[in-house]
Order: structure tokens, then sequence, then C-alpha cells
């Protein structure tokens, strides 16, 4: 097993570091500290995720392509959340609402390298960043762990540990954009997505989540495989103005797989597991030049989107002077007889 630091660039003064992981059985993922981003995923050489080579394709970019999303991703109503008797005012950036975090979120800060895990089983790179309510806009100064780790097994493990001085709120995810097809310039529609998931937030025309509800009453379920193209066209044939997906499954809690994507065309499967009670299914419906519409779909878990928001506000908060952690485990296989 290899792990390697090297220098990408220097940003405003501080330098950018790419981390790549390498195990013994054909898996190697490399990260930078900019949006602590995951910038590829190589299973036996095939790239498993849309990417750029260099970090001024990740600054030009509107995508958040394969960046850390914090301190809460998704969009919150309004722009504003309340603590208590006090109401926070946020970049309404997506206006009159919030998109992960505005313009001064985690995506867009540089992490530094803090620690390195290397044995006989696993290597992998804990990523720090210190925060304040006047840096991202959240209450509270902060400190944030994101650590990757790749094991021999085949599993990339992702997990964060996030402290808050005052009570803020606080729901990260990573918005990589999957392709496990050979040639990535085929578009994700041929890929089978299956969730283990028996309900699903009510999203509004604007995307902004404000209800539960029972998969049953609305088809849009991939409580068994189904190829997300069809799924796409179900969707639009339901809702005109919505070619695609940006939806949140609520996960079953078990300790099962919670979502199989898989691609006929490399026959390669990815298994995620998550601690996180909620997966967001983002198809790429704006990806820009140079990538397009559909080619990459991101499984973004997290905590519910806009949850200070929904009845009985899912989404709690993150008390004074404690930690909250969570983790998603990324496993890649071939499937030969499906």
């Amino acid at each position: 097993m290899q792990l390697t630091i090297e220098l990408l660039s220097i940003l405003k003064e501080e330098p950018v570091k790419k981390i790549t992981l390498t195990n013994d059985n054909g898996l190697q993922v490399t990260v930078l500290t900019y949006g602590a981003i995951i910038q590829s995923i190589k299973f036996h050489d095939m790239e498993c995720v849309l990417g750029f080579n260099s970090l001024e394709g990740y600054l030009d970019s509107k995508d958040y392509v394969g960046c850390v999303v914090g301190p809460v991703a998704g969009r919150i109503e309004k722009g504003f959340v309340q603590i208590k008797d006090k109401i926070i005012h946020l970049e309404q950036n997506e206006y009159p609402h919030t998109l992960h975090s505005g313009s001064k979120g985690y995506s867009h800060r540089n992490f530094k390298v803090n620690k390195l895990y290397r044995s006989d089983k696993e290597v992998g790179v804990g990523l720090r960043l210190l925060s304040s309510q006047e840096q991202d806009g959240f209450p509270g100064n902060k400190e944030l762990w994101i650590h990757y780790k790749l094991d021999n097994d085949g599993v990339f493990k992702t997990s964060y540990d996030m402290w808050s001085s005052e009570e803020t709120y606080v729901s990260l995810t990573n918005h990589s954009y999957f392709n496990l097809n050979i040639n990535k310039q085929h578009s994700i529609q041929n890929h089978d997505l299956w969730i283990d998931s028996e309900k699903m937030l009510a999203t509004s025309n604007q995307k902004i989540p404000y209800d539960l509800s029972n998969i049953s009453d609305n088809e849009l379920d991939f409580k068994t495989k189904k190829k997300i193209g069809d799924m796409i066209q179900l969707n639009k044939d339901k809702n005109n103005d919505f070619f695609g997906f940006d939806h949140s499954y609520v996960l079953n809690q078990s300790d099962q797989i919670k979502l199989k994507l898989y691609s006929l065309e490399s026959k390669v499967q990815l298994s995620i597991d998550t601690s996180e009670p909620v997966v967001l299914v983002y198809t790429g419906n704006a990806l820009e030049d140079p990538f397009y519409t559909h080619q990459g779909v991101c499984l973004e878990a997290q905590d519910y989107p806009n949850g200070m928001n929904l009845p009985g506000k899912p989404l709690k908060t993150l008390k004074a002077n404690t930690w909250k952690q969570g983790w998603t485990h990324y496993h890649f296989s071939k499937i030969l007889n499906d």
C-alpha cells in the first residue's frame, strides 16, 4: 500500500497539496487539500469520478465537483436559520435560498494535512480546518476533520468529526460525480441504481424539501434496481419542468449496504454504506462545460437537507462544545454475471 503527497499549486500564499492513496488490489484515490476534494478514484485503472487535472478547473467551476460541502449541505429555505431566539441570515446565493452554505462554504476552503495513516491494512490522510462564523456564516468557532482511508478490501472510507464552540447546524456531504462507464462520454443514464429506502422528501419546484412522503405514493423509488435513464424519463413525464433527479431519500436504518450503483458497460459496481440518514441523488442536471448534463451522478449521504424547516425539525443542532461524527464507505467491485 502506498501514500504520496505532492504540491499541486499555491493559492493565496498557501500550498494546495495532492494526496494519493493506493492499495494492493487495483484501487487508487487522489484527494486535494482545497475543498477536501476527491479528485480521482481509479478502479483497475478505470476512472470512476469526474474531475479536473488542475486547481484552476475547480476554482472556475460552479458544480462543486468532488468537494466536501458544509457547514450545511443542500438548500436552506429563504436563506436563514433560527437557533433558539437567534436568527442567522445567510448568503442567498440561489436567491432567495442558500445553496451549499454559499460562497464561504467549506468547498471553497483549503484544509491542512494534519495526520497520515500508514499500516499493512490501510493508508489514509486526516485533513483539518478551523473556521468561524465570520468565515462560514454559521455560529461558533469550529474544528473540522475529514478523514480519507483506503484498505486492501477495496473499500474507500470517508469520515468527519466536527466541533463547535457555540450551538450551530452541521450537515456535511461529499459532492463527487460518479460515472462507472469505461467511456466517460457515455451518460450515467445507462447506470442501474438501488436504494434501501421507503420514504423520500417531497420537494418543491424550487428544489426545496418540505415534507416526508412514502415512496409508494410517487413511483420515484429505487427499492428495486432501476435504470437511471428510465427514472429520469418517468420524472419528466410527471414533472415536465424537471429533467433529472435532485431528490432526497430517507435511508432505512440497518447494518446493510444502503445503495448500489452499477454500469453494465464496465460491469463495475459501487456499493455505499453510511451513518447518514439521507442520500440526495443528483443526476448532474446542470453540469457545465467541460462536462455535460447527466455525465455524472452525485450520491450525497448527509443529514436532512433543509431539515431545520421540515416538520419535526429532523436536523438537530450541534450543541456547544460537542462533536458530531459521520462516515460513508465506498466499495468497488466487478460483477461479471449480472
